[in-house]
């Protein structure tokens, strides 16, 4: 069982290192691009965020990333039509959604209107998971 637990940390280990090569373009190409990254799991309601996106919106990395938390950033006004956006696409099943809406940077920074595109997943039932 200790090998077997040791040569599974091996494995994850080297797979990390061969991700961050990845991870570092990626970073790159968004500060280059001024866009930032989320993925999201629609089952658990939870939010990855890429440090370039909580920079863009002015979270930092104390605040935990959920659905929540992104539509509280969301600015008052915009709220509803970007929820029905997200419910329309969803409820036809279509495989994108994109939209402009203003966001309130938590940090003070006052108001910022992004581009948002969003990539949906669904499971084989049908039901929206990413």
């Amino acid at each position: 069982a200790t090998l077997r637990r040791r040569l599974a940390a091996e494995r994850e280990r080297d797979a990390a290192a061969a991700a961050a090569p990845d991870d570092d373009r990626l970073r790159l190409a968004q500060r280059a691009g001024g866009v930032g990254v989320f993925d999201s799991d629609l089952h658990t309601g939870t939010l990855r965020w890429t440090d370039e996106l909580r920079a863009l919106i002015g979270v930092g990395r104390d605040v935990v990333p959920t659905i929540a938390a992104w539509n509280a950033c969301i600015h008052p006004d915009d709220r509803p039509a970007q929820q029905r956006r997200v419910e329309e696409t969803l409820a036809a099943r279509r495989p994108a959604m994109q939209g402009e809406y203003r966001i309130v940077r938590t940090d003070g920074g006052g108001e910022r209107w992004l581009q948002v595109r969003a990539e949906i997943t669904y499971d084989d039932d049908g039901t929206p998971r990413r």
